[in-house]
């Protein structure tokens, strides 16, 4: 609402930068809960449903463009912004009123009565009877111990993030383990957003220069997020059955075709380049949505319940930047050489460099529930010795008594959330 009303470049810049941070704060906060909350077997299913309000958004983006001009060559745009905040205050407000704090983190963090709450409330929501229990798994485990040991020292700490809280996240993201997946899924992330906003703001531009009198440019737009329906559901199906790296690959090759076949059609115009033209258009706006429900969900996957909001927010930001330099990007090449085409042919090398990457991450993610911390293992190898010695000097009274049963690892959903790859 506040870009609406600017007056001025930099006032506008203001606002916008507002609108970047709330994009940045938001969604990796709502990406890692919704992977939280939901079993293994449907997190893909939960990734895909999130995506398709994204689309939602497209659809009514696209209906304000129709209503507003057609052919996109005269628009308001200080009444769209305006209508186009609506469902961000709807949606905001549920939020607040219906929204809870993650378990998996309340329980990483030592509130254990606060997720055993949050844990009843998902019971009661699910229509699960009130006697079913929402009590942590049982631990003997040495290991495991030592975990307990971790977020009994977590109890005691203040809820608010410290810089060394967070230096030790970020340690973790790059940590020996992680850092090589984390850089390829930064890769991916980047790929993904410079494919999907690159394309979002090129293709106006390209339709709307060749398009006849008396056509309708935005109509061509809602028809293309359209396309983004079945590439939902295509999202669900090849996560459903396929490892998340074929899945990347899958998506990542038929979205290459889709360019290829869009950039020949602008190439030979006349004749069949029309077909050629709606077949780059719907395809890349269907493959590219099977990209943002598997490569989002591998991001999230990855990375232990501490540090997995960082890690998250590392890679979507990733992500951001690309979206941000995209229409940079577009104009300085048009500018350049005069013509769409090699900027498509850009988008298509960056996407065939992925392709290539994939096979390098370290760890397959299929059906897999989500890791609790780093293995004890690999904090050691991280040069954390003294740290582990340390941790087994504060478990020590707790391997000497005679009881073994402590609660250190939750089971939401009857699944664990500490997987080892």
């Amino acid at each position: 609402m506040a870009s609406s009303v600017t007056v001025g470049f930099w006032s506008l810049s203001a606002a916008r930068f507002c609108v970047g941070v709330s994009f940045g704060i938001g969604q990796p906060a709502w990406n890692t809960l919704g992977a939280e909350v939901t079993p293994a077997d449907y997190r893909i299913m939960m990734s895909a449903i999130s995506q398709g309000f994204f689309i939602l958004g497209e659809l009514y983006s696209a209906t304000l463009l129709m209503v507003d001009d057609p052919q996109m060559k005269d628009l308001h745009w200080r009444w769209l912004l305006r209508m186009g905040a609506i469902p961000s205050a709807i949606f905001g407000i549920a939020c607040l009123l219906f929204m809870h704090q993650s378990p998996s983190y309340l329980a990483v963090s030592g509130q254990y009565e606060k997720a055993k709450e949050v844990l009843q409330s998902m019971r009661n929501d699910n229509g699960h009877p009130a006697d079913m229990s929402v009590d942590f798994a049982l631990v003997t485990r040495k290991s495991q111990l030592k975990r307990m040991a971790k977020r009994l020292r977590a109890a005691r700490r203040l809820t608010v993030l410290s810089k060394n809280d967070l230096l030790k996240q970020v340690r973790v993201v790059f940590g020996p383990n992680l850092w090589p997946s984390t850089l390829i899924v930064m890769y991916s992330c980047f790929v993904l957003n410079f494919l999907y906003y690159g394309c979002l703001y090129a293709l106006p531009q390209v339709l709307a220069s060749s398009a006849e009198p008396g056509s309708n440019a935005a109509l061509e737009l809602l028809t293309g997020a359209l396309a983004e329906i079945p590439g939902q559901v295509l999202g669900i199906l090849c996560g459903s059955y396929l490892t998340r790296k074929l899945n990347m690959k899958v998506y990542l090759g038929l979205t290459s075709l889709s360019l290829v076949s869009f950039a020949f059609s602008l190439i030979h115009p006349g004749g069949a380049a029309k077909v050629f033209q709606l077949a780059g258009i719907y395809g890349i706006k269907c493959f590219v949505a099977i990209g943002f429900v598997v490569v989002y969900q591998y991001s999230i996957e990855i990375y232990p319940t501490e540090a997995r909001t960082t890690g998250t927010a590392i890679n979507m930001g990733s992500g951001r930047v690309a979206g941000i330099i995209s229409p940079l990007i577009f104009e300085g090449v048009v500018s350049v050489t005069g013509g769409f085409s090699v900027f498509f042919y850009l988008l298509i090398g960056c996407a065939t460099l992925n392709f290539l990457l994939i096979p390098l991450l370290k760890y397959e993610t299929f059906g897999m529930a989500l890791m609790d911390d780093v293995d004890d293992e690999d904090e050691e190898e991280a040069g954390k010795a003294e740290k582990a010695k340390e941790e087994e000097d504060e478990v020590a009274p707790l391997l000497d008594s005679k009881t073994t049963r402590y609660r250190a690892r939750t089971v939401f959903f009857a699944e664990p959330l500490m997987p080892r790859f």
